[in-house]
């Protein structure tokens, strides 16, 4: 096992073990807060994490085998529908051959499994971001000297984390619920818009009160807002209730949201590496270096700001490369800041009685000012012409999320 996976897993275990020994769920942040603040108390844990995590998540061990399971027997039962349905009456030869791929993909993935708490289904997307993403690197024409770790957890942050370990090795940690987030937003704001009784879409350039009067139309759109808020709020947006849009125009533009969103997070990570950043204010157990706990604001937001213009090309180039508009990947991106912001102002508001959110930045820049700095950068990458259609639709996402939260803030307070 190599030292990045090593870190990895390590993580990832610490997290289950506070989470099934003393049910609780702390983030990757609070972990870290611990070992700067409380070295020999964080000394003490981790120890107790390496003698006690074989009995204590037993029980996970046993359910995470029965999920690799019970994914691979789904996938290979989507193969069943689909001949069953979409491709009746294709040839044995062609149902054999898509079968004998499904389970070779499937076995593969499992077999690349980059620790023992890694679960399937999120590390099969977060792989696939990040492969297809490196490739989109090589093509621009950035150097990446060593290709980044990347493995998932189950945090209480919406968001993804770069480390660099001693020996320039990057490790990706995204949290499960991003994917979760960022797709029932989509689905959110997907409801929303105007669309015919045929499934198609008039135009994305509409108006708010076209999308007010489609909202006003069907309460069910209000109810998935609020739904998805209390989850979020709940500890996590997988606890919403499920519901699947028709596959048609927009279960189409749902998952191109989505993909833009998930491409732009997985490319702002690597373009940390890119850029060589390093964690200069925390040190993990890992680390033979000096623990440092100053902070320098300017010098941190500004490595967010390059961060997010590399990873703004990345999404572009990948979502061109797979035959989708790169232009409009833009507006996937600026959702996930939109909605964020949603979730902390519903967040200081139900806690607090207010929705002023700033304190929650100290790492990172604030969304607004991260989205002018896109904007400024988006500006070298596409025509002037098409410059104004782009931005338009994220201000219609952003007046639609604050309008729904209007509508549903008298449930939070």
């Amino acid at each position: 096992m190599t030292s990045a996976n090593k870190f990895l897993e390590d993580l990832q275990g610490l997290l289950l073990y506070f989470k099934y020994k003393y049910g609780t769920n702390p983030s990757i942040e609070n972990i870290l807060k611990k070992q700067m603040n409380e070295p020999e108390a964080f000394k003490q844990l981790f120890e107790d994490y390496l003698l006690e995590h074989e009995s204590v998540l037993q029980d996970f061990f046993i359910q995470r085998q029965e999920r690799i399971k019970s994914t691979y027997e789904f996938s290979l039962k989507d193969v069943f529908v689909e001949f069953e349905t979409i491709n009746k009456g294709a040839s044995d030869e062609a149902f054999e051959k898509a079968l004998k791929e499904t389970s070779e993909y499937e076995l593969n993935i499992i077999a690349q499994l980059p620790t023992k708490y890694q679960e399937l289904s999120p590390y099969a997307t977060v792989s696939h971001l990040l492969e297809a993403t490196y490739k989109a690197a090589l093509t621009i024409g950035y150097e990446i000297p060593i290709m980044p770790v990347i493995g998932t957890v189950s945090n209480d942050s919406i968001n993804a984390v770069t480390f660099t370990l001693e020996n320039g090795q990057p490790v990706i940690i995204v949290d499960e619920d991003f994917l979760s987030f960022i797709h029932l937003f989509s689905k959110v704001f997907i409801q929303c818009l105007p669309f015919g009784n045929n499934g198609e879409l008039k135009s994305l350039i509409t108006n708010r009160d076209d999308i007010i009067k489609n909202i006003k139309s069907d309460p069910k759109i209000l109810f998935h807002f609020k739904d998805l808020i209390r989850a979020t709020l709940d500890g996590s947006p997988r606890k919403a209730q499920q519901y699947f849009l028709p596959k048609d125009n927009k279960y189409i533009l749902c998952t191109y949201l989505m993909m833009c969103a998930e491409y732009f997070m997985v490319g702002h990570e690597i373009g940390h590496s890119i850029k060589h950043h390093r964690n200069s204010n925390v040190k993990f157990w890992y680390f033979n270096e000096k623990c440092s706990t100053s902070y320098d604001e300017n010098k941190n937001h500004q490595k967010e700001f390059e961060a997010d213009q590399v990873g703004l090309h990345l999404a572009m180039q990948t979502m061109a490369e797979q035959g989708f508009q790169a232009d409009f990947c833009y507006i996937g991106v600026e959702l996930f800041f939109i909605v964020n912001d949603i979730t902390l102002k519903a967040k200081y508001f139900s806690e607090k009685g207010h929705e002023d959110f700033s304190a929650h930045f100290i790492n990172h820049p604030p969304n607004k000012d991260r989205r002018e700095k896109l904007r400024e950068e988006l500006k070298k990458l596409i025509p002037e012409s098409e410059l104004l259609n782009v931005l338009h639709i994220p201000e219609i996402i952003d007046e639609t999320m604050n309008y729904l939260w209007e509508e549903s803030k008298s449930d939070f307070s």
